[in-house]
């Protein structure tokens, strides 16, 4: 079989992915817009007023979370900022169906599921024909793309940018802790990959899209360069795909999904070993103790119980120490670093200052 018989197997696999992702997506798009209410809905169905819908929403009952869309205000309060965008990019899709909006950017990734590292804005990003442009709101982002560049799917009606495309876009405009996260993800749904397993395939998309961005003038390209360049599809979380940012920021050598074989032939595995210091790393979200599905049914205090043990383990095979980090340390390169180098590592940049 040819290289390029391999490569258009893949596509067609990554095709055969997607459609399965669409359909589970279309469900989470209709469990998601069922709660948001368009003002023409609240005025027909509920009988309601503009005065009374004005006053729920000052009263602390109603959300708005677009032009003429509301949703609960307790909901909106319980969501995590992933969902709120999606819930406002749901609002204008339902508002403005007829118009048949394309959404990119974040907007298209919090439809694809992607996690979108500290998200601070909620404003709808959609892609728009470079023949007919139009300006940008201070609520909707409209980005202008050429006529048949953009590969477009639709879930429950709503039209977004492919996986792909909308990886790279993010590469070129989002914030890089943002972006790496996201890239991280897609790339492991796009590839099935796994941390004991190489994925060829991988290795050949990347050359493929930096030898476009070789030839493109757009912003941020140098920016997604380096982002494609560091995205690793084996980081398990998005505080895994942040630390490898900020440890390529501050020149530390590192090794990632690191096994480590242990009595009865059980296997731990390790985020990161520093190379040549002898020290492993580990990234810890709350995530971990407090939600059940990552728990086996163990207790919050069960689960800390048994991660020291795996922690003691751990060293007492390999000898090395174990250096732990949170979310509060990866605020910036350098926050990280003194945390690293406060448990005896190594960091090359700061070494520098």
């Amino acid at each position: 079989m040819t290289h390029t018989q391999n490569e258009m197997l893949m596509d067609t696999a990554r095709a055969a992915v997607t459609k399965t992702e669409l359909i589970a997506i279309a469900e989470r798009i209709r469990a998601a817009s069922a709660p948001i209410r368009l003002r023409r809905e609240l005025k027909t169905l509920d009988e309601a007023t503009d005065k009374a819908i004005a006053a729920s929403v000052r009263a602390g009952s109603l959300q708005r979370i677009a032009h003429g869309a509301y949703t609960g205000a307790d909901r909106w309060e319980r969501m995590f900022p992933e969902e709120r965008l999606l819930a406002a990019t749901l609002a204008y899709a339902k508002r403005y169906r007829e118009r048949g909006w394309v959404f990119s950017h974040e907007s298209a990734a919090v439809l694809w599921g992607l996690p979108l590292y500290r998200l601070d804005s909620l404003r709808v990003h959609v892609a728009v024909s470079a023949e007919s442009p139009s300006q940008s709101t201070r609520a909707v982002v409209r980005h202008s793309v050429s006529h048949g560049q953009v590969e477009i799917v639709e879930a429950a009606g709503v039209r977004f940018t492919g996986l792909e495309r909308t990886l790279i876009d993010l590469a070129h405009s989002s914030s890089a802790e943002t972006a790496i996260g996201a890239a991280d993800a897609g790339i492991r749904r796009l590839f099935r990959v796994e941390r004991d397993r190489p994925v060829p395939e991988v290795d050949r998309w990347r050359a493929r899209q930096l030898i476009a961005m070789k030839r493109s003038w757009q912003p941020g390209v140098r920016q997604a360069r380096q982002i494609l360049t560091l995205a690793d599809g084996r980081s398990e979380s998005v505080l895994e795909s942040v630390s490898r940012l900020q440890l390529s920021r501050l020149g530390v050598s590192h090794t990632v999904q690191v096994p480590i074989t242990a009595r009865h032939g059980r296997a731990y595995w390790v985020d990161f070993e520093f190379d040549g210091q002898d020290i492993f790393g580990e990234v810890d979200g709350a995530t971990k103790y407090i939600d059940p599905r990552f728990q086996a049914g163990l207790t919050p205090e069960q689960t800390v119980l048994a991660e020291k043990r795996r922690e003691d383990e751990i060293r007492g095979l390999t000898g090395y120490r174990v250096v732990r980090w949170g979310a509060q340390d990866l605020l910036s390169a350098r926050l990280f670093g003194e945390r690293l180098v406060a448990f005896g590592v190594a960091v090359p940049r700061l070494e520098a200052d």
